[in-house]
């Protein structure tokens, strides 16, 4: 799904290991433990007088029970797409990650990460993903992932 809002557009999907689309399992099908999946997010800046934005921050809430993979995002700190990167495990079945990006132009930046199932789930709802602007809180476009079996 594509979102767009005041200058910045994101874009999510779910690939499985078979490269694949994921989609969410049906109401009678469960997240299996142990499942990874790469979750591909595409930012874009849009309509602006800058050629980047000095800063953007992705704000992605994982879906319940699924984890980044911290190797993944530690070779999106490598590759220098990602500055840095903070996972809050506060609640284990909720958790959220803050991804900073150096800038967001008007080239499509993608970034892909894998997400792992750590506890089996059935139920699954899509989560959010929101894009901003770190100096400017209203900036924010948001997204939801990943689309739902039908």
């Amino acid at each position: 799904m594509t979102q767009t809002v005041q200058g910045f557009s994101v874009q999510a999907k779910c690939l499985a290991q078979d490269g694949k689309p994921w989609q969410l399992p049906g109401p009678d099908d469960t997240a299996e433990k142990g499942e990874r999946v790469t979750l591909y997010i595409t930012a874009r800046l849009l309509n602006s007088s800058q050629p980047s934005t000095d800063l953007a921050m992705i704000d992605c809430e994982m879906l319940r029970g699924f984890t980044p993979v911290t190797d993944s995002l530690d070779a999106l700190v490598a590759g220098g797409l990602v500055t840095l990167y903070d996972i809050d495990e506060t609640d284990q079945l909720n958790q959220r990650l803050e991804l900073y990006l150096k800038e967001v132009g008007s080239t499509p930046t993608e970034i892909a990460f894998e997400i792992e199932c750590r506890h089996a789930v059935r139920d699954l709802n899509p989560s959010t993903i929101e894009l901003s602007d770190s100096y400017d809180a209203d900036s924010g476009v948001t997204t939801t992932y990943p689309t739902v079996k039908e």
